[in-house]
């Protein structure tokens, strides 16, 4: 479902839950998965990955600070309703 825009702050969360769990679980397996028990590595993408998210829940107040500045000082606000980013899709 599009935000139209809008929920800003609910799009920063999200795509941080989404992508950091991409990056913390690629990362350490790559990183640790056979050199340390699997115990550790699993205990480890969680705790990086809880990390990770409650940053940004907590850097949230200043990242849309700073974007709603730039935003008023470049005068620029796009929102992109004719762009597929399906990365997925081949045409």
């Amino acid at each position: 479902v599009s935000s139209g825009g809008r929920r800003m702050a609910l799009r920063f969360v999200l795509s941080t839950v989404a992508g950091q769990a991409a990056d913390t679980i690629i990362f350490i397996m790559v990183a640790f998965y056979g050199v340390v028990p699997q115990k550790t590595v699993v205990t480890t993408i969680l705790s990086v990955y809880v990390f990770k998210v409650f940053y940004e829940i907590m850097a949230l107040p200043l990242s849309l600070t700073i974007t709603l500045w730039l935003k008023k000082k470049t005068g620029s606000d796009y929102f992109d309703t004719r762009t597929d980013f399906n990365p997925f899709r081949f045409t």
